[in-house]
Parts: structure tokens; sequence; C-alpha cells
């Protein structure tokens, strides 16, 4: 389901897919949920449940994700909108990288 956020969000739907896991690695070695090649430092961990253990589901992330991405967890419960997880140090450097900063005089 992220996978079509994504998708409806403006990525290229053909290189935006859920990973074809197996043993529980992806086809470039890691275990990312999903990948969108538009967004290449982000590592997708994707839980869908009515209660989340977020610090269990963000270290699964972090101890997945390889050196140089930034591990999110996105997740849902029925009836809501995705929610997205990530440290604040990665969030701001997404903002720093992003045009929604506005010079102050």
């Amino acid at each position: 389901m992220f996978r079509d956020v994504l998708r409806a969000a403006g990525f290229d739907p053909e290189h935006t897919y859920r990973t074809q896991q197996y043993s529980g690695k992806a086809a470039d070695g890691t275990s990312s949920d999903v990948t969108c090649r538009q967004l290449p430092s982000l590592y997708w961990e994707v839980k869908n449940v009515e209660r989340l253990n977020l610090w269990s589901a963000f270290a699964q992330a972090s101890s997945d994700c390889p050196d140089g991405r930034m591990p999110i967890v996105a997740h849902t419960r029925n009836h809501h909108p995705f929610l997205v997880t990530l440290k604040a140090e990665d969030f701001l450097e997404i903002v720093r990288r992003s045009d929604i900063i506005e010079e102050v005089e």
C-alpha cells in the first residue's frame, strides 16, 4: 500500500515498487520493504498493524539500513493514512535540501 502512496505522489511507478524479498533480503542485498529509485538515500520499513511498537520498528529499520541511507518507518492502521517516522536529524537534513525554507530579513 505504501508503494501506491509514493506512486500517487508522482514517483515513477516503473521504479517504485515493493521489493521481492527472499530470506528477508531484497535483490540489492537489503531488506527494504519498498524501493523508490528517485529516493535512493531513503530506506523504507513499512508496517500495517493496529498496534505498532514504533521503537521496535525503528530499531529494525535502523539495524537493516545500509550505511549512508536514512531509515524511515512508514506506518498505518486500518482506516488511517500513512505516517512516517524518522530521526529528527534526518528530517532536518531533508528540510535543508528542500525548497520550503524561506529567507528571513
